[in-house]
């Protein structure tokens, strides 16, 4: 018996949009993925001028947000899988960019998949 092995056909990355509270991603084969963007702290609290500027990677199979030195893998948004950031990484440097475009942020809790800050804008003496 003969069995014919179908092509697989990989799909990229065409389009993104992300909202306060959704990541969509529209795909070359038609399908559209949908998440919550608070799976992705970096977007979550981005500006939206700084969520709508990304770029397409290694030829469809990932997305870069450069201001936000986020990337994510075309790969774990199929997989469904959320954001695998470590905490240290969230402490460190992105949270001193936070701190620049927000004002003084003061880190108070750090949870598996929740961020909570208290704001206190225009405080921080080192922000112009």
């Amino acid at each position: 018996m003969v069995t014919s092995v179908p092509e697989l056909r990989i799909p990229t990355v065409l389009d993104v949009d992300v909202s306060d509270d959704t990541l969509r991603v529209t795909l070359s084969d038609g399908r559209a993925l949908a998440g919550p963007s608070g799976w992705y702290p970096r977007l979550a609290h981005a500006k939206a001028s700084e969520r709508a500027n990304w770029m397409v990677i290694d030829g469809g199979a990932g997305i870069h947000w450069p201001q936000l030195d986020e990337d994510i893998s075309l790969s774990g948004l199929l997989a469904g899988t959320p954001s695998q950031e470590s905490q240290q990484s969230l402490r460190g440097g992105w949270r001193r960019g936070l701190s620049l475009r927000l004002g003084s942020v003061r880190l108070l809790g750090l949870g598996a998949c929740n961020l909570l800050f208290v704001w206190d804008i225009g405080s921080d003496p080192t922000v112009p």
